[in-house]
C-alpha cells in the first residue's frame, strides 16, 4: 500500500483528486492540505510516501515543501500550468500533471510510482532505477570506425549523438564514448521498440535511462542518468521536446 497526501488550496482539486485515486486500491489518501504550512506539519507527524502537490499556492509555492521531506517520498506536480515542468523535473519529481487531470494519465503516473517505490521491509532508494522494459532487440551490430565488428545490448546506451556521417555512443558504465560507423538514422531503426527518442537532429536518447533534470537558466538543461555520472546537455529546443516527452 502506497500512502499519499494531497496538497492544493483549491477544495475541489483535493477532492477531485482523491475521487480519482479512489479507483485505485494501491494508493491510499491519509490527508489533505490546503497550503505549504499545513503539510509541512502533516508531514512531520505522518510522513506519507508520495505527494501530489499543486505549484502555485497562497502562502508558498509548493517547491517550498521540498526541504522538509523524507528521501522516501516521492512527488507528483499536479498544476493547470505546463511551464513548472522542466523545475519539477530538475528537483527529482516522479511525474508532472496538468489539470484537469486525466484518469488514464494518472494511472500512467501511478505505475511509475510503484516503480520507484521499494518492497516492503527494503530499505528506500530513489536513486535506484526501475527495472526497464525488456528491449525488442538483445543485441545489435556495433561498426567499429576501424572495421571490426562487435555487437552491443540497447540497455547498455544512454544516448547517441550524431558526428557527420558517423555517430558516438554514450554508455552508462564505460568511460569514454564509442565512435560506431552507422549513422544516426540507421541507430534509430535499429532502436525502434527499444525505449530510444530522437530529442533534436542530433541526439537519440533513452528516455527510461533518465533521473532527473537540471538546468541553467533558460537555454541549457541537463540530463542526468541513473547509475551514471554522465551527463547530456541540451539546449532550449531539446529540453522542450524532451520535456513534451517526459510529461505524456
Amino acid at each position: 500500500m502506497i500512502t499519499a497526501l494531497i496538497v492544493d488550496d483549491e477544495s475541489p482539486a483535493r477532492n477531485l483528486m482523491a475521487d480519482l485515486l479512489r479507483a485505485h486500491p494501491m494508493v491510499e489518501v491519509i490527508g489533505m492540505a490546503a497550503n505549504v504550512a499545513e503539510a509541512v506539519r502533516f508531514v512531520r507527524t505522518r510522513p506519507p510516501d508520495l505527494i501530489f502537490l499543486d505549484i502555485d499556492m497562497p502562502g508558498g509555492r509548493g517547491f517550498d515543501l521540498i526541504p522538509v521531506l523524507e528521501k522516501k517520498t516521492q512527488l507528483v506536480f499536479v498544476t493547470a500550468h505546463e511551464r513548472f515542468a522542466l523545475d519539477a523535473f530538475g528537483v527529482g519529481a516522479t511525474d508532472y500533471l496538468v489539470k484537469p487531470v486525466a484518469p488514464v494519465r494518472l494511472a500512467i503516473t501511478l505505475e511509475r510510482v510503484a516503480q520507484f517505490s521499494p518492497p516492503a521491509g527494503a530499505a528506500p532508494d530513489l536513486a535506484a532505477a526501475p527495472d526497464p522494459e525488456a528491449p525488442t532487440t538483445a543485441s545489435i551490430p556495433l561498426g567499429g570506425v576501424t572495421g571490426r565488428i562487435d555487437v552491443i545490448a540497447p540497455t547498455k546506451i544512454l544516448w547517441i549523438e550524431a558526428e557527420q556521417n558517423y555517430a558516438r555512443l554514450h554508455l552508462g558504465h564505460e568511460p569514454k564514448s564509442i565512435l560506431g560507423n552507422r549513422t544516426l538514422s540507421a541507430w534509430e531503426e535499429s532502436l525502434d521498440g527499444n525505449g530510444f527518442e530522437r530529442i533534436t537532429r542530433s541526439i537519440l536518447i533513452q528516455i527510461g535511462k533518465i533521473k532527473h533534470l537540471t538546468w541553467k537558466g533558460r537555454d541549457e538543461t541537463f540530463v542526468h542518468f541513473h547509475d551514471s555520472e554522465k551527463v547530456l546537455a541540451l539546449g532550449r529546443a531539446g529540453a522542450i521536446r524532451l520535456k513534451a516527452l517526459l510529461n505524456r
